[in-house]
């Protein structure tokens, strides 16, 4: 009897225990073939690499999507240009676009900027600034006298002794421009006519002015 009742209790504990191993082998099992699904799609995207840029020019030259290029062009970078596209202009150093004109060493009317510095220590600054017509040929050592008298003669005429060392004068050539012909003949004339006006408001009678005389006819010879 007791033997009887250990059996029939150990049956249904073998029956758990097997129907445990098969639950864990379907789980192998499930877990097995999701591996292989992803492996088998891992595995199609590695044997079905990117395209190469030939082969995708090639494609595109076949569907006629895009231009047949050369094979120089196609192993470097490509940047089309554009026919009739804008080029960028070249680089060029800021001091060849701005020369300063110094040059007054010509008989034309020359339009000049000037500035006035004072380069004392401590007291930089500009003193003064303007533009001036120059008709005079001369050079930068003469124009830089003119300009610093100029200055200290009307703006400044109180300013320091041991200061006037430290003025400086910086001046460009804006343009120049040809000089009118000089009419002498005109003003000979026009000042013939003011000493005209001035003796008559004076009283006096002007000098008249004769015209030459004619030639005297030849003599005939005596017959």
């Amino acid at each position: 009897m007791t033997g009887a009742i250990s059996v029939w209790i150990r049956l249904p504990f073998a029956a758990m225990v097997l129907s445990m191993q098969m639950v864990v082998k379907t789980m192998e099992g499930l877990q097995r073939l999701a591996e292989e699904g992803i492996n088998a799609v891992f595995g199609a995207v590695e044997r079905w690499p990117a395209p190469t840029r030939d082969a995708v020019v090639q494609r595109n030259i076949t569907e006629g999507t895009e231009p047949a290029q050369s094979d120089a062009s196609a192993t470097g970078p490509s940047n089309p240009i554009t026919s009739g596209a804008p080029t960028a202009p070249a680089a060029t150093n800021p001091k060849e676009q701005h020369t300063v004109n110094k040059d007054l060493h010509d008989d034309m009317l020359k339009l000049v900027r000037y500035k006035i510095l004072l380069v004392k220590r401590r007291y930089e600054r500009v003193l003064d600034d303007g533009e001036s017509l120059v008709h005079d040929n001369m050079d930068a050592t003469a124009f830089t006298a003119w300009k610093i008298a100029e200055f200290i003669q009307n703006k400044q005429p109180d300013l320091d002794h041991q200061d006037k060392k430290y003025l400086r004068v910086y001046y460009e050539v804006l343009d120049r421009f040809p000089r009118e012909r000089f009419k002498f003949e005109e003003e000979q004339i026009d000042v013939l006519h003011d000493i005209r006006d001035c003796l008559c408001r004076l009283g006096l009678q002007p000098p008249q002015v004769q015209s030459p005389a004619a030639p005297a006819a030849p003599k005939s010879a005596p017959q």
